[in-house]
């Protein structure tokens, strides 16, 4: 119980203080905000086709595309999602659930799409009295930020920079996954002839 108010503790003082850049190793825009996004060229599949495969890939990938999807535009070829996955962060001394959840955007034409994942946080589960927390990945991973505001020694900076470490694992694992979800379905052709 006393790691899991420690890691608790943790959590609420990172998303109520850390603000400022993301480590740079991970792709952000120009705003500075996380975006994980390309263009993928698909051999000769119409845009209509891939809208199709778009909403496949929510349809496969979400218990409930009426919960996720935020934008159907079949007429521009968009569909925008909002989600998340479960992802467990363990270190040495303790192992704990929580959500990452993210944006997609998947925008097709002819021959090609692009996909975005956008809008990344960290939304913890409650614990006991504590109520759940939302922090996004931008914060996170200001772990400069953090030491200025709350003064940690070496022994917690080096705590705190190993706990970063994991969510950034698990969100880049996480995101990675979503990535090879959306194209294994946006490279399926349709075929009639079952």
């Amino acid at each position: 119980m006393k790691k899991s108010l420690k890691l608790l503790f943790f959590g609420i003082i990172i998303s109520q203080s850390i603000r400022g850049q993301v480590i740079p190793e991970l792709p952000t825009n120009e705003s500075g905000k996380l975006n994980y996004n390309d263009i993928v060229k698909t051999d000769s599949i119409v845009k209509q086709e891939l809208y199709s495969n778009a909403k496949l890939f929510f349809a496969n990938k979400f218990k409930s595309t009426n919960d996720v999807i935020q934008l159907d535009d079949k007429e521009s070829t968009v569909v925008v999602g909002k989600g998340y996955n479960d992802i467990s962060i363990k270190s040495k001394v303790s192992s704990f659930k929580t959500q990452l959840w993210f944006t997609i955007k998947i925008q097709c034409k002819d021959g090609r799409y692009k996909y975005e994942i956008y809008d990344l946080y960290f939304k913890s589960y409650p614990i006991g009295n504590y109520p759940s927390t939302v922090t996004n990945a931008e914060e996170i991973f200001d772990i400069h930020y953090f030491d200025k505001v709350v003064k940690l020694n070496e022994k917690q900076m080096t705590a705190m920079k190993e706990q970063v470490e994991l969510y950034k694992a698990e969100m880049i694992a996480c995101v990675n996954g979503l990535i090879g979800s959306i194209k294994i379905d946006m490279s399926n052709r349709n075929k009639n002839d079952w």
